[in-house]
């Protein structure tokens, strides 16, 4: 695959197609073809038609794309025949990115299902922030830990990352700021609010419970788009 990737770029090429790219193909190397392909600069100008059976791998790569490219995909799936060997093609396949799903599903005020995708999408920029942190030398993080057994909630490692940020003044990168910004108003919704009881455990189906604050699920949503929109580069 590198000697194509280098090929195709020397040619100058404005299309590759890869079929069935990380067949067999770890992790590991599956984060590296991602980061390579869809977010580097490197191919911006190139046009990729993929082929792939991981859905996870599908869902990665629309979480991940730098927002200057994120209205340039299309998502074909095909499904098995129906007895006719003809392919079974549906065409502007759902969308797998949390965040834009966290939107569709707030404006349907479906509080709860856009709480489950915002979960989801926090802890991919958890994550994607945390690492940029320590690429830029401030990735050493004190959280708290309730118990043994158990690994730091949402809600802590957004306090950890916003007291980082607003600690590491002599750290001048654009999007320090806005990030600093974005994390204090996550932390601004109680500890103890219902919103927060279920980004930490996770959305279950629970009957008979409150509604959920229509105006801090907005506020997480909103927040969420806005960090999706910030460069955050290694």
């Amino acid at each position: 695959m590198a000697i194509l990737l280098a090929k195709a770029q020397s040619l100058n090429a404005p299309l590759i197609v890869f079929d069935d790219a990380i067949n067999a193909i770890d992790h590991d190397h599956r984060s590296g073809i991602r980061e390579t392909l869809f977010e580097s600069e490197t191919f911006r100008q190139t046009q990729f038609i993929v082929t792939c059976h991981s859905n996870e791998f599908i869902k990665d790569v629309q979480n991940h794309l730098p927002q200057h490219s994120r209205n340039d995909t299309s998502l074909y799936v095909i499904r098995p025949h129906r007895g006719d060997y003809q392919p079974n093609i549906l065409r502007n396949g759902q969308q797998r990115n949390y965040v834009k799903k966290a939107r569709n599903l707030k404006e349907e005020l479906n509080n709860r299902d856009s709480l489950a995708a915002s979960r989801q999408a926090l802890e991919v920029y958890v994550e994607k922030v945390w690492k940029w942190m320590a690429a830029h030398g401030q990735g050493t993080l004190t959280v708290q830990l309730r118990d043994s057994k158990s690994g730091p909630g949402l809600k802590d490692l957004c306090d950890s990352i916003g007291t980082r940020l607003q600690e590491a003044k002599t750290f001048h990168h654009p999007s320090r700021l806005p990030l600093l910004s974005a994390f204090d108003r996550l932390r601004g919704i109680p500890a103890q609010n219902l919103v927060w009881q279920y980004m930490n455990k996770g959305v279950h189906e629970e009957a008979d419970k409150d509604e959920f604050d229509a105006v801090h699920v907005e506020t997480v949503v909103s927040t969420l788009e806005e960090i999706s929109n910030l460069e955050l580069s290694h």
